[in-house]
C-alpha cells in the first residue's frame, strides 16, 4: 500500500474505532539526498519473539558502568509478557521476569525510596521490581486492572509518584498513589458516558505546566473532553476541543500532547492530535483554542470513498470534513524563526513538519507504511538543525529537518517494533537501538548527536 492510497482510517473510524493520524499539501521539492556518518553495529541481542507490542526504554546506569542501560517490556497478545533489564552497553542480560496475566500498561521506570524501581501493572495487581537485582519487592492488589500508568513528581519530595487509570470495563478511574508508600493520595472519578466512546480516562501524560516543580496531569475523559489536573488531584481547566458525535469523536484525542513555545513569544503551549486530523495548539493555563490546522483530508482513498453512490449522505460529508488521526508528536525547533514545529507521522502515509505559528507545513515525508510512534530528533548531517528518526512497520526513514528530503547511509532496520536514540555511553554521539519484531535487539553506533540535550529518556523528552 503506498503512500496515494492510504487514508481510510477515517472510514474505519466512523464505522467502528481505531487508530492512526494527518495530512496536508504543502510539500518539499525533492532534492538529491546527503548521507550521514555510517553507522556501525556495537551489538546484538535475543530479547524473545514479539507477540504483541513492546516497550523500549532508556533508564538508569543499574551496574554502575558508566553506560545507560535498557528497559524492554514484551506484551503478549493474553499472555504470557516478558519485562527484561539489558546492558546497554553490551546487551546482556540483566534480568528478566514473566508475567503469566497480560501487563494491562508498559513497564515503568521510577525511582522509589528503596532505589531504582521497574513498575509492572499485570491483571489486576502492581508489581514493584528492584531494578538492580529483578527481585519483586511488592506486590499489591488494585481496585481494578490498570489501563495507563505513570511517573509524576505531584509534591516537592524530591520522591516520584506514580499516577495510574483503571476500570473493569473502562478507565473509569483515576488514581494517584505517593512514591513513599505507595498510598493513594487522591482518586477522580470519570464522568458516566453510555455511548460507545465512552471509555473513560485515556491518554494520561504528566509534565509540569506552570514550572512549578510540581506536575500537572493531562488526561482525556470518554474521547470527548482533556483534563488537566494539579498534583493533588483538582481539576484546574477541562475542555472540549472538538465536536464528539454518535458516529465520530472529532474531538478525541489520538496520543499523548506535547509541550513547547509553539507560537513564540516564550510561553509554551500543548500541541495536541486529534482522531479526525485536526492539530490544536492550547493554552496550558486554561485549555483556551490558540489555533489549529486540519490534515490528511484532500486524499484518494476519501476522494474514492466520497463518489461511492452506495455510501449515506451523512457519511460523505464526514468524509469532506474530516481528516485521517494524527499520530504521536514531536516538539523541534526547525526553521530558526521564533515558535517552533510539531513533527508527527500520520495515517494518509506521511510524515509531517507543521508550524503552527505561521499556519504552515514545512515539509511533508512520504513513508512506505504508517508512521504511529512520535519520531525522535538527532542532528544527522552536522547542519545546526534538528533531523528526525522515524519508523513503521516498514522500515526507518532519517529525513533532513530542513527540507524533509531522506539522508542515505543509515541502517534501514527491519521489522521493527520499537527504537529510541540515546547517548549510553555519555561519549556526546547517539546509540540507536532498535527492537525488531523477530525477537532480536540491534544497537548502533551512529556518530551523530542529539538533537538538544539528552535525557534519561534519550533524545526525547
Amino acid at each position: 500500500m503506498d503512500g496515494r492510497s492510504r487514508g481510510a482510517v477515517m472510514l474505519a473510524l466512523v464505522l467502528s474505532v481505531g487508530p492512526a493520524a494527518g495530512g496536508g499539501s504543502e510539500v518539499a521539492s525533492p532534492t538529491q539526498a546527503a548521507r550521514v556518518p555510517e553507522c556501525a553495529l556495537l551489538w546484538t541481542a535475543a530479547t524473545g519473539p514479539i507477540r504483541g507490542s513492546s516497550e523500549l526504554s532508556v533508564v538508569d546506569d543499574v551496574s554502575g558502568d558508566g553506560v545507560s542501560d535498557l528497559l524492554v517490556a514484551e506484551h503478549g497478545l493474553r499472555g504470557p509478557s516478558d519485562v527484561a533489564l539489558l546492558d546497554g552497553g553490551s546487551g546482556r542480560e540483566f534480568w528478566r521476569r514473566r508475567f503469566e496475566d497480560r501487563p494491562t500498561a508498559p513497564a515503568v521506570w521510577t525511582v522509589l525510596r528503596h532505589g531504582p524501581s521497574v513498575l509492572v501493572a499485570h491483571g489486576d495487581a502492581l508489581s514493584v521490581i528492584d531494578a538492580r537485582t529483578g527481585a519483586a519487592v511488592r506486590e499489591m492488589g488494585l481496585r481494578a486492572p490498570i489501563g495507563e500508568i505513570a511517573a509524576a513528581h505531584l509534591d516537592t519530595d524530591g520522591v516520584p509518584d506514580v499516577v495510574y487509570s483503571a476500570g473493569s470495563d473502562r478507565d473509569d478511574v483515576l488514581v494517584a498513589l505517593s512514591g513513599a508508600d505507595l498510598s493513594e493520595i487522591w482518586t477522580v472519578a470519570a464522568g458516566p458516558d453510555d455511548s460507545r466512546f465512552g471509555n473513560g480516562f485515556t491518554r494520561l501524560t504528566v509534565r509540569d505546566l506552570d514550572r512549578d516543580g510540581r506536575d500537572e496531569v493531562v488526561v482525556c475523559e470518554n474521547m470527548r473532553s482533556v483534563l488537566v489536573l494539579s498534583g493533588d488531584g483538582a481539576i484546574v481547566w477541562k475542555t472540549e476541543l472538538a465536536e464528539r458525535t454518535t458516529y465520530v469523536p472529532t474531538g478525541a484525542v489520538s496520543g499523548p500532547p506535547v509541550l513547547g513555545d509553539f507560537l513564540g513569544g516564550g510561553l509554551r503551549q500543548l500541541a495536541v492530535g486529534l482522531w479526525a486530523g485536526t492539530l490544536v495548539v492550547v493554552d496550558p493555563a486554561d485549555g483556551e483554542i490558540l489555533a489549529q490546522r486540519l490534515f490528511g483530508v484532500d486524499t484518494d482513498a476519501h476522494r474514492s470513498l466520497a463518489r461511492n453512490r452506495r455510501l449515506p449522505r451523512f457519511l460523505k460529508a464526514i468524509l469532506t470534513e474530516a481528516g485521517e488521526p494524527i499520530n504521536g508528536l514531536l516538539a523541534l525547533e526547525l526553521d530558526g524563526v521564533s515558535g517552533g514545529e510539531v513533527v508527527f507521522g500520520c495515517s494518509d502515509g506521511f510524515v509531517y513538519a507543521y508550524s503552527p505559528r505561521t499556519d504552515r507545513i514545512l515539509w511533508s515525508h512520504d513513508s512506505l507504511g504508517q508512521v504511529f510512534r512520535a519520531p525522535v530528533p538527532v542532528d544527522a548531517n552536522d547542519d545546526g538543525v534538528p533531523d528526525v528518526l522515524a519508523w513503521d512497520e516498514e522500515g526507518v526513514y532519517l529525513i533532513d529537518g530542513r527540507t524533509g528530503d531522506p539522508l542515505e547511509g543509515f541502517p534501514p532496520g527491519a521489522s521493527l517494533s520499537n527504537a529510541v536514540l540515546a547517548d549510553l555511553d555519555r561519549d556526546g554521539t547517539v546509540e540507536l537501538i532498535e527492537l525488531r519484531r523477530d525477537g532480536s535487539a540491534h544497537a548502533f553506533a551512529t556518530g551523530m548527536t542529539c538533537a538538544r540535550a539528552p535525557s534519561a529518556a534519550g533524545c526525547v523528552e
